[in-house]
């Protein structure tokens, strides 16, 4: 049984474990001497009658005997319930109890239609009975009975048997969905968002953001570099950072992985999971952001993803570059006796997000807070180093626990002095006045500088070409025999032991 025809009989009452309608074999006709037609014939004395404009006349059947019914009867009751002979009150199915199951009432015969309820005119179109070709009348039964025509219409065909074909239809405006006429068609949401926002962003081979994917054609002679990382609000950012710095920092912590490599940026390709209800002025923000550092850092976006989450925002950017062949940085191939260098200052981030908690005083606005918020990524530093350095990778997570990702790729150990490591002036003022700081700035994380490892005969050509690139760089160490850990010595020189060695998010 069809799905609806079963919903409909279970609407109406009807159990499976009441008998079924008699089979069709088994039922009586209803009027003995009336003649068995086809569904939906009409008989052909009804097409011989004429009215006086010569067409048929059909004429409606006579005025039905209203019954009258018992209390408790079938009037109400869904058609369904009133066509069963168990409900009829006639379990055999015979006499009144099939009217409604498909045979006909015995006065149908004199009338030369049906009875039923009457319909109104306009309830459904005009059947066209009668007309067509004989061939289409002799479809209808070999009584002669006339038939709603079934057949496919025919082709147009000339005198000469050939079809004929119409010219197509001048092209008009087609109806937009929802009933929107066309030049009132206005793009969905996260569409208009994306051409409002993301589409002035487009680089070279982003095909103005319509497209399902952008076309790059790679410079000769270099490899392409892939990276991503991620951003989620309350996480890596703070919910009240200006929107401007979240999209920055979302671009540099990306760029930060390239200059890692001893890579050039090339584009990006970014997923943005916005928090349901955030300000269109928010999202604005974000991207004037970004804008400014693609300027800046010379790239544009290639493609992404937007959607929205009940929850936090959550930002993913995939970047790109090049880098020439023989030129990548990697975190293997530090050596024992390699000196380690680390660029800019170390442990800003962290005290800056102390800052913006609270948990330490200071300027919301000063040193330690853009630190956090705006990181530097050494792209130059990364590319001027490229063949030069061993290993190298960008401090992340913690100084300490960066440099035993180093030790662990290089098969040796490390070793460094919390003397050496560089600190702003800032930083160094708040660890003067509470050394119990010195783990958070070595352990912290949020420091994006480069962290690498370069022959120790090679420490005239590392400064020289750092000061070419325009980046400070500080040698805080060396890479020793044995086990790949890393020994930090505290300020007076002694062991210094570290809780943990870095940000973990599991």
């Amino acid at each position: 049984m069809p799905c609806w025809a079963r919903s409909r009989s279970r609407a109406a009452g009807v159990s499976r474990d009441e008998p079924a309608p008699p089979p069709q074999a088994d039922r009586p006709p209803a009027h003995r001497g009336a003649r068995r037609r086809r569904a939906g014939a009409v008989p052909v004395r009804a097409h011989r009658r004429k009215r006086r404009d010569g067409r048929a006349a059909v004429h409606p059947p006579p005025h039905r005997r209203r019954r009258h019914h018992r209390a408790g009867g079938l009037r109400g009751r869904p058609r369904a319930a009133r066509a069963h002979p168990a409900l009829r009150g006639d379990p055999e199915g015979r006499g009144d109890a099939v009217r409604g199951c498909g045979c006909r009432d015995p006065r149908a015969s004199q009338a030369g239609l049906d009875a039923g309820a009457p319909r109104p005119r306009a309830a459904r179109p005009a059947a066209r009975r009668g007309g067509g070709t004989d061939e289409r009348r002799r479809a209808a039964g070999a009584r002669g009975d006339q038939r709603i025509p079934r057949r496919r219409a025919g082709l147009p065909r000339r005198r000469d048997g050939a079809l004929r074909q119409r010219r197509a239809r001048r092209p008009g405006p087609c109806a937009a969905p929802g009933g929107v006429r066309a030049g009132a068609v206005s793009l969905p949401p996260e569409f208009a968002l994306i051409a409002r926002h993301f589409r002035p962003l487009a680089g070279e081979g982003a095909l103005d953001l319509a497209d399902d994917a952008a076309v790059l054609d790679i410079p000769a002679g270099r490899r392409l570099v892939i990276a991503a990382d991620a951003m989620v609000e309350g996480v890596h950012y703070l919910p009240d950072n200006p929107p401007d710095s979240v999209g920055k920092k979302l671009l540099r912590v990306n760029l930060s992985d390239l200059a890692a490599m001893g890579a050039a940026p090339l584009g990006y390709l970014m997923t943005t999971t916005f928090a349901r209800g955030i300000a269109d002025d928010w999202i604005a923000g974000f991207v004037r952001g970004l804008a400014e550092d693609q300027r800046a850092f010379g790239l544009g976006v290639l493609g992404g993803d937007t959607a929205a989450t009940p929850g936090p925002t959550c930002l993913s950017l995939t970047i790109l570059g090049t880098v020439a062949p023989g030129a990548v940085l990697t975190r293997a191939g530090a050596q024992v006796g390699d000196e380690i260098w680390v660029s800019g200052t170390i442990g800003d981030g962290a005290l800056g997000l102390r800052v913006l908690q609270g948990s330490l005083p200071g300027d919301t606005g000063g040193h330690l807070a853009r630190r956090y918020r705006l990181p530097e990524p050494r792209l130059a530093l990364g590319q001027a180093i490229a063949g030069l350095a061993h290993a190298g990778m960008d401090v992340s997570d913690g100084l300490v626990q960066d440099l035993g990702h180093l030790c662990r790729a290089g098969g040796c150990g490390a070793e460094i002095e919390a003397a050496l490591v560089p600190l702003s002036l800032p930083a160094r003022a708040l660890v003067g006045a509470d050394p119990a700081l010195l783990p958070v700035v070595l352990t912290g994380g949020d420091d994006y500088e480069l962290l690498f490892a370069a022959a120790a005969g090679d420490a005239a050509a590392v400064l020289a070409r750092a000061a070419a690139a325009g980046v400070p760089v500080t040698r805080i160490g060396r890479f020793v025999p044995g086990k790949p850990e890393v020994a930090v010595r505290g300020l007076d020189g002694t062991p210094l032991a570290l809780s943990r060695g870095g940000w973990s998010h599991f």
